[in-house]
């Protein structure tokens, strides 16, 4: 039996309430590789007789509901705004019915400690979808924490922090609800140093949506919280024509945000954004999102290390696996984006569609190294508008890379045909660059399947990787006064070491549904 609780959130969460008991819910059968659970719930089912199911027996849960199936858990609807420290916990589910925000209560001084939403192991948030087509407009679930907020969401592999959809297993899909976003004070390269976050309704204050600050004030030490192995699934639900928030939106963090561990999966546009802001963050999942995998602009200047990205085949057709741009309106500005990346697998869908690998444009830089790009149709990357004379310049470097051309009707391709040549002079026939160029049918020689969306082989067999250009050993810039933030011990290509562990395994899901 589940007891089923909804609690209205208007000023603070009250968690612990008396309901009625409910028979309604089962035990999803997906999950992570390794039974994590899923967040989802399970469609109805029925037995032979046409009867519907109760469920499973929850009696061996009662003294551990966190280990049980979602259906023994009990369910606690969230609508309104967080203002006050709360604990989300692992024997409740939490199903956001409306956007809700993390802040400070209204008229709080600026002097008064941020609001922190602590969202233990295990725990399940659901999104609901919405209808903005309503009079009044019914908004989706999202989890918005601004400048006034901090999230700790603090997952293990055994047991993730997972935000999925409301909607039943085998039904979920891409853009159910709105997604999570974390916005914070660090520095922007905007003209004012802060706006509002793309997505959210004209009617939302300016106080919960804008991130940045203006540059006398920004803090690029702003810490926005932690996500570590959190989930984030079939989130970006679509407000109006182009406005929907991202799976994961981060916007302007700062230095002493803790990001590690965390997959977006099926988000229906950009798996995660990072709008300005000086956040690190490794090892990254994003999975099958329908626009970008990772996109970067407005200045941002923080670091990655392990990092993959798979499309999916209904990828959009402007998807790629990063889109990167120095400023989102064109140009250059200050801060410059340019983060300094190790250890990344980009994959695309192989089937002859138009994506790119990557798109850097718009005066991004970026010290690039030990990537693994391969299945994408209209090249690797392509280097465009701004960003062309900061390659040239050598502030934009892709190197110690493994470039896998993709077989488009009998043409191996492995830059835009309608390029300035910029990709292959600067990149591959230098051999300084230290880059590696593979046809198509060469790929599975480096990664055993990296294209299955069910069951991926991302993890190179031992002595795999070309050794005619040695991977690059992991090292901060030159002058870097943050603290160290890469593993030195990955000198190999991409995201996993040859022979070694797959670390997406446990705490991640490759569900479609």
């Amino acid at each position: 039996m589940k007891t089923v609780v909804r609690c209205m959130m208007v000023l603070a969460l009250l968690v612990g309430c008396d309901g009625d008991d409910d028979a309604d819910g089962g035990v999803d059968a997906g999950g992570s590789d390794a039974g994590a659970t899923d967040g989802g719930p399970e469609a109805d089912a029925a037995t032979d007789a046409g009867a519907p199911d109760a469920g499973p027996d929850c009696s061996a849960f009662e003294d551990d509901p966190c280990n049980g199936p979602p259906a023994c858990r009990t369910e606690v609807e969230v609508s309104g705004d967080i203002t006050e420290d709360t604990t989300w916990t692992c024997e409740n589910i939490y199903v956001l019915t409306d956007f809700v925000f993390v802040h400070r209560p209204n008229g709080s001084p600026d002097t008064d400690p941020r609001v922190t939403l602590t969202i233990e192991a295990g725990t399940l948030v659901r999104g609901q979808g919405g209808d903005i087509d309503a009079t009044p407009v019914d908004l989706p679930g999202a989890l918005i924490v601004t400048r006034e907020g901090m999230l700790e969401a603090n997952g293990t592999a055994d047991q993730p922090v997972v935000f999925t959809s409301a909607e039943p297993v085998g039904t979920r899909s891409p853009g159910d609800w709105a997604g999570l976003a974390l916005l914070g004070g660090a520095s922007t390269n905007l003209a004012e140093g802060q706006k509002r976050l793309e997505g959210l309704p004209s009617s939302v204050p300016d106080a919960y949506a804008v991130y940045g600050a203006p540059a006398a004030e920004a803090d690029d030490t702003w810490n926005c919280g932690t996500l570590s192995y959190v989930r984030v699934e079939y989130a970006s639900f679509t407000l109006a024509d182009d406005k929907e928030l991202n799976g994961l939106t981060v916007g302007a963090c700062g230095e002493e945000t803790d990001m590690h561990h965390v997959q977006i999966h099926r988000a229906q546009d950009d798996g995660i954004e990072f709008f300005g802001g000086r956040v690190d963050v490794d090892h990254l999942v994003v999975t099958g999102a329908q626009d970008d995998g990772i996109d970067w602009d407005e200045g941002f200047t923080g670091r990655i290390q392990f990092a993959v990205v798979q499309q999916w085949a209904d990828v959009s057709a402007d998807g790629n696996g990063i889109e990167a741009d120095g400023l989102a309106s064109g140009g250059v500005a200050t801060p410059v984006s340019d983060p300094r990346v190790f250890n990344v697998t980009l994959l695309g869908t192989d089937d002859g569609n138009g994506k790119l690998g990557m798109r850097l444009r718009d005066g991004t830089r970026g010290y690039l190294r030990n990537f693994v790009i391969a299945g994408f149709a209209e090249g690797v990357f392509d280097v465009q508008g701004d960003s062309e004379g900061e390659a040239s310049a050598d502030e934009l470097t892709v190197e110690h890379s493994i470039l896998v051309s993709t077989d488009v009707g009998g043409t191996e391709v492995l830059f835009p045909s309608d390029g300035t040549l910029i990709e292959f002079d600067h990149f591959v026939a230098d051999p300084d660059r230290d880059n590696t160029s593979l046809d198509s049918d060469e790929i599975g020689t480096v990664l055993p399947s990296p294209f299955d969306t069910a069951s991926p082989g991302w993890v190179p067999n031992a002595d795999s990787l070309p050794d005619t250009h040695p991977a690059e050993t992991p090292s901060e810039a030159v002058g870097e006064t943050r603290p160290g933030f890469f593993d030195t011990s990955a000198a190999y290509v991409g995201a996993f070491e040859p022979g070694g562990t797959d670390w997406t395994e446990g705490w991640t899901t490759r569900d479609d549904g």
